[in-house]
């Protein structure tokens, strides 16, 4: 079964790819940070081609009030985003394709507000998943960050 993200209608759901010169990748060194475990290989981690990705990777603002907010995604240490996104009717997602290696990874997603993140998820060999993280925050509440994963593509309908 597929994640929907209800939104209004003329909104579009494309995503943007990643700005080269923020995320990790062959062009750029991976930010500092270890393995966290044997199972997790650093190296591996890096922003690739659609059609290479075990890990498509979805990052929105979902935030008026913080617009544009600046996120930060790790995943083993390795920082994958690091750019400032613009709420646009909160219905803009952008997409990181990953390569990472099968097994348990870390993740870390912090807003320049300090707003974090960690959660730990596990991709399987010759799989692909699917995942959300949005930063909200809403007048009169706290900010705070949501991750989804999943096995099916993510639908934003």
């Amino acid at each position: 079964m597929a994640l929907s993200v209800s939104l209004l209608a003329g909104c579009g759901g494309e995503g943007q790819p990643p700005s080269p010169d923020r995320s990790a990748g062959p062009d750029r060194p991976p930010g500092s940070g270890e393995s966290s475990g044997p199972e997790a290989v650093t190296a591996s981690v890096r922003v690739v081609a659609e059609d290479e990705a075990q890990l498509h990777l979805w990052v929105s603002n979902q935030s008026f009030l913080d617009d544009p907010a600046r996120i930060t995604v790790r995943i083993d240490g390795i920082e994958v985003v690091d750019r400032d996104f613009l709420v646009e009717g909160q219905h803009s997602w952008s997409l990181f394709p990953l390569a990472l290696p099968a097994g348990k990874h870390d993740l870390r997603v912090v807003a320049a507000d300090g707003t974090t993140l960690s959660e730990r998820f596990r991709t399987r060999a010759g799989a692909t998943r699917y995942a959300v993280a949005d930063y909200f925050h809403y007048a009169g509440g706290r900010p705070q960050v949501s991750w989804r994963i999943q096995d099916e593509p993510v639908a934003f309908d």
